[in-house]
């Protein structure tokens, strides 16, 4: 059984491995260096795996003394500035120290001091503790603090410089190394000093204890009640603010009015997709209706925040969004002709290549777009892929869809469909946006032969498929697109090595892009509304037995 310790001891080892053969590197020592880099590529990801499991054994309860006792080499050389801290109800409490004193602190007043700081301590994204600091405390330490855990894995801190009244040091502090050389947190009644290295320069230095025990006196209930109608109030300021942020004035105006709500034509996992008529236009749109979720009774506006981003040809667009009776409305693209999923269920053994390529590369550009705009969407598979009339296909679906920071930014958390999960989501490793490009690898797999690819184990799935492996050259691009390793993975280092792939070679992405370009397969469709590719006994079945999206 993994512990804490053995992992500890395995992610040193890795370390040591990787600092050898860098070692090597340096010395231009005679080995193979495409070798040694592999197993530095290898290593890392050894340890990404085990810090994702130390974090499932990392949940820390109970009560964390803490203490400061130094704080060195922070980067004082900025000029000082006015600006406000971060925390509104920081920078009151210094406002309000710098007339009265922090009583807290004693009776010194807060005078400006070049050494003088503020240190945040943070427990699960909220505010915990605050200390106040200087050279004067470096013998003693400072004022002790008392953080009750729940469930935590780290302590953040944020260190301020009160002369500057500026944010000039950011840490983290992983609350696993306390229990180093423990198999199990149990109580640690032992004082452990620890340092903790800032950004963009500086050490905290700590010293801290923990107990299994909560403990319940009045003062621990005050100091708890007060933080918590403090998040509380800052909860609702930002939820508030952020919903009036990304939803348009148009929002809490009347406009169902305007449409003629029709025929269910889709279940997703916050709400049905319903076909209506605009009055004003008579045209048809999708629009999809989102409940309120959870005891908090907000909306799930995650998607509409994404696709408030998009706007791309071969991506369903928003047309607009507006909440009526405490529900909210995102009025949608309506594709007449259904998901490819339909559309492959009526063929025979799956769509034939000149279809296949024109749909792989009008996804291909799809993903390429959402990217670039530092998107994941995490749920590409046929069925959150639509036709239109004339034969193009539209990526829908954004409720899973992440952003991110950087291009490099890991993802921890596994959702998505299961069928369709890269092998490094089922390994429980983090990931990031080279995930779709193994969903659509899956995806093109499917839409070839009607099956998924690795149902007969990776190898012999894909090798006794006649319908992949005599086209050679589909089955390259299938083998780049689902790399077991995301570095080998074609599309990791960016979408041009997939458009340049040789399945391409033939392939207008600027005609297909502006619509130029004749799609090989026209739905066939009447002229007026028709719903021959949307299964109403499908979505009655899928609406009792729940989405298709497996979350662990």
């Amino acid at each position: 059984m993994e512990t804490v310790e053995t992992l500890l001891a395995d992610i040193d080892r890795e370390w040591k491995i990787i600092s050898r053969c860098k070692q090597s590197i340096e010395n231009q020592e005679p080995y193979d260096m495409n070798s040694i880099k592999q197993q530095i590529d290898i290593s890392n990801s050894k340890i990404a795996t085990m810090n994702m499991k130390m974090l499932y054994l990392k949940n820390i309860n109970g009560v964390l003394k803490i203490r400061v006792t130094g704080l060195h080499d922070l980067d004082l050389s900025t000029s000082h500035k006015t600006g406000k801290y971060a925390s509104d109800a920081l920078f009151r409490k210094i406002k309000k120290g710098s007339k009265l004193g922090f009583s807290k602190y004693g009776n010194r007043k807060l005078r400006s001091r070049s050494h003088d700081f503020i240190i945040v301590i943070h427990v699960g994204g909220k505010k915990a503790a605050m200390v106040f600091w200087n050279d004067s405390k470096t013998m003693c330490g400072g004022d002790e603090e008392v953080i009750e855990l729940k469930k935590s894995r780290h302590l953040d801190f944020e260190i301020y410089h009160t002369d500057s009244r500026s944010l000039c040091a950011i840490g983290t502090f992983w609350l696993g190394s306390l229990f180093k050389g423990h198999s199990m947190p149990d109580s640690c009644d032992t004082v452990t000093h620890s340092s903790v290295q800032l950004l963009p320069r500086g050490t905290l230095h700590i010293q801290s204890s923990y107990s299994e025990k909560v403990a319940e006196t009045r003062r621990d209930e005050e100091h708890r009640s007060k933080w918590s109608t403090l998040r509380r109030r800052n909860t609702f300021v930002e939820t508030s603010s952020s919903s009036r942020r990304h939803l348009s004035h148009s929002i809490y105006r009347e406009h169902l009015v305007n449409y003629e709500i029709m025929d269910i034509i889709g279940i997703g996992a916050f709400g049905t997709v319903h076909l209506a008529k605009s009055h004003r236009d008579n045209k048809y749109y999708a629009i999809k209706k989102i409940d309120k979720i959870g005891k908090s009774k907000r909306f799930e506006t995650s998607e509409l925040n994404i696709l408030k981003q998009l706007n791309h040809p071969l991506i369903c667009n928003l047309i607009e969004e507006f909440i009526e009776n405490g529900v909210l409305y995102l009025v949608l693209e309506f594709c007449e002709a259904g998901d490819l999923h339909t559309h492959l269920s009526r063929t025979f053994f799956g769509f034939n290549e000149e279809q296949i390529t024109f749909f792989a590369a009008s996804l291909v550009l799809a993903v390429e777009y959402l990217h670039d705009q530092l998107l994941v969407h995490r749920d590409l598979k046929p069925e959150n892929m639509m036709l239109t009339r004339d034969g193009y296909v539209k990526v829908i679906d954004f409720g899973l869809c992440k952003q991110l920071k950087n291009r490099r930014e890991k993802i921890h958390e596994i959702v998505g469909t299961t069928t369709h999960l890269a092998a490094e989501v089922r390994r429980r490793e983090p990931y990031g946006i080279e995930v779709d490009w193994w969903a659509l690898g899956v995806s093109l797999y499917q839409l070839r032969t009607k099956s998924q690819p690795f149902y007969g184990g990776r190898e012999c799935e894909m090798e006794r498929n006649s319908r992949i492996t005599k086209w050679h050259i589909f089955h390259d691009l299938l083998i780049g697109l689902m790399a077991n390793h995301p570095l080998a993975r074609l599309g990791y280092y960016s979408s041009k090595d997939v458009k340049k792939h040789p399945f391409f070679m033939d392939t207008d992405f600027e005609a297909i892009l502006d619509k130029k370009a004749i799609s090989p397969y026209i739905p066939f469709l009447k002229d007026t509304i028709d719903l021959e590719y949307f299964d109403q006994k499908t979505f009655q079945d899928s609406q009792s037995s729940g989405s298709t999206n497996e979350e662990y």
